[in-house]
């Protein structure tokens, strides 16, 4: 049974259809990338699910119930490509505003969260005092500080340096295992999408539908994983179907 199910889902943007008649489903637990060539619709599918926009025509569910009904639960975690912070906040402050919708403050959960990606000594910095890729790494935290059920990404690591961007996927997959949650992300890097994913949602040029899906399968993963064969082998044929996207 899916967690996550689209049926016959389509937007259009000034009468120039997007998506068109897409269906998807994801089960509860997957950690699903989402690729495909660029102006395709990746991110205006992630804000569909998230029903921060409106559907043109079809239906989205989670858990068999319309996608609003787990929004408003504020059991949907949201982290898109502009970090969505407030500069007269501190860094801490800014990760618990989610918990004042539900008015649950947890100071000791948003500052494991810092712990977790080593930045706890930061908590209480003005925010127009980090780095843009720290912002978004305090935006992941955000999204994460409500222990949602699912988890919608788009780009989260695109600032961040690469030592720290594979340092910050592990702490991701811990994150998603831990808090078994199903984890959605818009990613451009496919190596990023193979790493992290146990399924790999391949999108076509628009009109965009589903092209194919590509299951991933890793007993473990490490560093050495990402420069192992079957790794390579994953690599070449992600290529071979955005090629013939």
């Amino acid at each position: 049974m899916s967690f996550v199910s689209l049926r016959g889902v389509s937007k259009s943007y000034q009468n120039v259809k997007v998506i068109n008649n897409l269906n998807l489903d994801i089960n509860k637990g997957d950690f699903v990338s989402i690729v495909g060539p660029y102006g395709c619709g990746k991110t205006t599918l992630l804000r569909l699910i998230s029903t921060l926009l409106p559907l043109d025509s079809g239906q989205i569910t989670i858990n068999r119930k319309p996608a609003k009904s787990l929004r408003e639960k504020s059991k949907i975690g949201l982290c898109f490509q502009t970090p969505t912070l407030f500069p007269w906040l501190n860094t801490i402050e800014n990760i618990m505003l989610p918990q004042q919708i539900v008015s649950n403050k947890d100071y000791q959960r948003a500052l494991d969260l810092l712990e977790m990606v080593n930045l706890a000594g930061k908590s209480n910095m003005p925010i127009q005092h980090l780095s843009g890729g720290t912002m978004k790494l305090v935006c992941i935290l955000q999204s994460l500080i409500l222990d949602p059920e699912l988890l919608l990404l788009d780009e989260p690591f695109s600032s961040i340096d690469e030592p720290n961007r594979e340092f910050l996927q592990d702490k991701l997959l811990t994150t998603h295992d831990q808090g078994k949650m199903t984890t959605i992300l818009v990613t451009h890097s496919l190596t990023e999408a193979i790493y992290l994913s146990n399924k790999v949602v391949i999108l076509s040029r628009r009109p965009t539908q589903v092209k194919t899906i590509l299951d991933i399968n890793f007993s473990t993963r490490n560093t050495q994983t990402r420069f192992s064969p079957k790794f390579i082998k994953y690599l070449k044929l992600l290529r071979r179907e955005l090629t013939d996207a």
